[in-house]
């Protein structure tokens, strides 16, 4: 007796090939998309008056949004803020990272400590001891620009230092900084060269992370600087407090265009992690072969 089976039998249903496993990841969707959903539609609502959806439609809210001065140049300041917050943190912590991963692994103890402290202490707490000391030891400096930035980059770091660290030892670079030393590679281009390769995805993944707890702080800047250097936040503080007519729409299409933004930035930078290049012990022996046809 043979057993005759139909390719339809074979082939999944609909149901079988949902696997079960997609379930959490839909209900993340859900749960991260509702909002955006709501702030979108509330960005081009003209009447949401118990309904579920806008009765009307306008484009009047981003084009007051876009072309406002305030927001303009608060953006602009807090784009500035950002930026020089992610310099001071790629020129310190990175170092820091790789004499606490190669050089002395003695110092990841106190690394360790230092990167805790900002998760120990209120952030309001750290840009008041800011205040107090510079206040008392270089008054010059007191409520800048300069300080504030200094105070963001000293609670974001370890946001970085975090993510280095881990991808230097998950890629081995202290046997990867030995071959390349032994190859007459200096500690700058052992950093450069071997380091920063390595630590990549870290370092891109660290970077989105401080960039966007340096964009949206707004209680460090209110203290170091108040409203002498309104940020975007310190404006979206300003409109939500003042209760100007019409202010809730607008905020909902500056949030969502700097979501937009945000989300365009975290693309690039996982296309850029995607890219499997990494330095390794080949590259070493490639580079002491160069030195050694240069002898």
């Amino acid at each position: 007796m043979t057993l005759t089976l139909t390719q339809s039998s074979t082939r999944p249903t609909r149901v079988q090939r949902f696997n079960s496993s997609r379930i959490p990841i839909v209900l993340l969707f859900v749960y991260l998309g509702l909002p955006l959903l709501a702030l979108l539609l509330f960005s081009f609502s003209r009447v949401w008056d118990g309904t579920v959806l806008p009765s009307a439609f306008t484009l009047e809210h981003w084009k007051n949004a876009l072309q406002n001065t305030d927001v303009v140049q608060a953006t602009g300041r807090s784009l500035f803020v950002t930026l020089m917050v992610c310099v001071i943190n790629w020129i310190v912590v990175i170092p820091a990272a790789y004499i606490a991963v190669v050089v002395s692994p003695r110092l990841r103890s106190l690394f360790h400590a230092l990167a805790i402290a900002p998760f120990a202490l209120p952030w309001i707490v750290i840009a008041a001891g800011m205040q107090l000391t510079v206040g008392e030891f270089a008054p010059q400096l007191f409520a800048t620009v300069g300080l504030l930035v200094v105070t963001i980059s000293a609670v974001t770091f370890p946001y970085l230092y975090w993510a280095v660290e881990s991808s230097l030892i998950s890629n081995n670079v202290k046997q990867l900084a030995e071959a390349a030393q032994m190859s007459g590679a200096g500690w700058w281009q052992t950093i450069t060269r071997v380091a920063v390769p390595s630590a990549k995805k870290g370092i891109m993944s660290g970077t989105l992370l401080v960039a966007s707890a340096a964009f949206g702080e707004f209680a460090i800047t209110q203290i170091i600087i108040g409203g002498a250097y309104e940020t975007l936040p310190l404006w979206t503080l300003r409109m939500f407090h003042g209760r100007v007519p019409g202010a809730g729409t607008d905020l909902a299409a500056v949030s969502f265009a700097i979501f937009l933004v945000l989300f365009a930035v975290s693309m690039v930078l996982s296309r850029i992690d995607s890219d499997p290049a990494q330095p390794t012990l080949g590259g070493s022996q490639k580079l002491q072969n160069r030195k050694g046809v240069k002898r």
